[in-house]
Order: C-alpha cells, then sequence, then structure tokens
C-alpha cells in the first residue's frame, strides 16, 4: 500500500470519566487524533467470518503507527460521519501501519 492510498481521514477517540450528581460516572469521547487512513470494507470470507463474531459490516483500516503512537483497544474511530469500535489491532513493523478491524457502533 502507497501513501496515496491513504486518502481518507479518520479520528481516534478516546473515552473520559465524569462523576455526575448522583455520583455515578458517565463516558465523553473526544478526537484525539486525526490522520490520514485507508479504509475499505472487508469482503469475502474473512468478512463473513468476523461478521459472525460481531453484528455489522466490519471494516480494515491502516494508519502509520507513527501517527498514533499509542494506539490500544480503549479508542475508537470515527470516519466519514460514523463511529467504529475496534474489534483487533495488528502492529506491522516492518511496514510501519496499525491494521485494524473496526464495526459501526450501534447505540
Amino acid at each position: 500500500m502507497g501513501v496515496g492510498k491513504m486518502d481518507d481521514r479518520v479520528t481516534f477517540q478516546t473515552s473520559t470519566q465524569t462523576k455526575d450528581a448522583l455520583g455515578g460516572y458517565s463516558a465523553s469521547w473526544t478526537g484525539e487524533v486525526s490522520t490520514w487512513a485507508y479504509v475499505q470494507p472487508m469482503k469475502g470470507s474473512e468478512a463473513l467470518e468476523v461478521s459472525q463474531i460481531v453484528n455489522g459490516q466490519p471494516y480494515e483500516c491502516e494508519v502509520y503507527y507513527d501517527d498514533v503512537p499509542g494506539l490500544d483497544m480503549h479508542y475508537r474511530v470515527e470516519y466519514d460521519g460514523e463511529v467504529y469500535e475496534l474489534h483487533s489491532l495488528v502492529k506491522d513493523e516492518r511496514r510501519n501501519v496499525w491494521t485494524l478491524i473496526m464495526f459501526i457502533k450501534r447505540d
């Protein structure tokens, strides 16, 4: 994958817990890092296998890990007006990229 294919803008969001008046907590999400990515819907048998684990169309996303060095499963991704949960995260040091499998978050 070349740099020219990273033409999708994504924002990685983190959750902050805020204590409410009744002593409970609520989560609010804020954008921490916006970067260019390569995003595409997964297809074929791999998509079918992954979609059986979590209901929804899985997407594969690649970003340079220098852009988001502390990325972990506590993040979520905003892309094209939708919010996505991370399903898996793999660091490919040879190619200097994170490969993410993500799903549209259903509220």
